[in-house]
């Protein structure tokens, strides 16, 4: 059985993009181990840039590195 909703549309790669690095990541262990388990790929410590698109849809995202995602007092504050 599925464990996320995309599993339907049986796409040739399933990447997920995440501001947060691995041990940051709001995600219990095995949540994490299922999806790498079904072959999407987690890419950590990236965040969007600058998004693409026409008539209402996106085309593209650009990402950047992400170096930070909380500041010193713990509070949510992404330095891309």
């Amino acid at each position: 059985m599925p464990t996320h909703p995309f599993s339907e549309a049986e796409p040739e790669e399933v990447r997920i993009v995440c501001l947060e690095g691995r041990d940051e990541m709001h995600a219990w262990e095995y949540e994490i181990k299922n999806v790498l388990d079904e072959g999407v790929t987690i890419i950590n410590n990236w965040g969007p840039k600058h998004f693409t698109g026409k008539n209402g849809h996106i085309k593209s995202i650009e990402f950047k590195r992400c170096t930070a995602v909380f500041d010193m007092n713990g509070r949510f504050n992404r330095s891309i």
